[in-house]
């Protein structure tokens, strides 16, 4: 049986994880947010709904660096290029409307540059 290679970090270290001490937790929705230093991702369940409203039940917030946030998008194409080969095309009923995030983020004032 071939061995299972272990991710690297850029300094050559190995990464091994201790899995016995992850805490699960189950989302069906996400938010995310910013700041000079850092982005966020709001991990959360569906509460209540109605026709014209969804509540959104917090269940953790994860703060990133910037570029581990980079490093995040990398590792979650791949794992969604791999389960898509797997077991077939997403549902387009989980998709976010892209043109309401743009113009939220556009709506919040860029800090001015010195």
């Amino acid at each position: 049986m071939k061995e299972k290679s272990l991710p690297k970090l850029p300094s050559g270290q190995v990464v091994k994880w201790r899995v016995q001490d992850t805490t699960s937790v189950y989302a069906n929705i996400i938010g995310f947010g910013m700041s000079g230093f850092d982005i966020y991702l709001l991990f959360g369940e569906i509460g209540e709904s109605t026709s014209s409203e969804v509540t959104a039940i917090p269940k953790v917030k994860v703060f990133l660096t910037p570029e581990q946030a980079s490093n995040t998008m990398k590792l979650l194409g791949i794992g969604v290029e791999n389960y898509v080969a797997r077991y077939g095309a997403l549902r387009t009923s989980g998709a976010i409307d892209m043109e309401n995030i743009k113009d939220q983020m556009k709506a919040q004032k860029a800090p001015a540059k010195k």
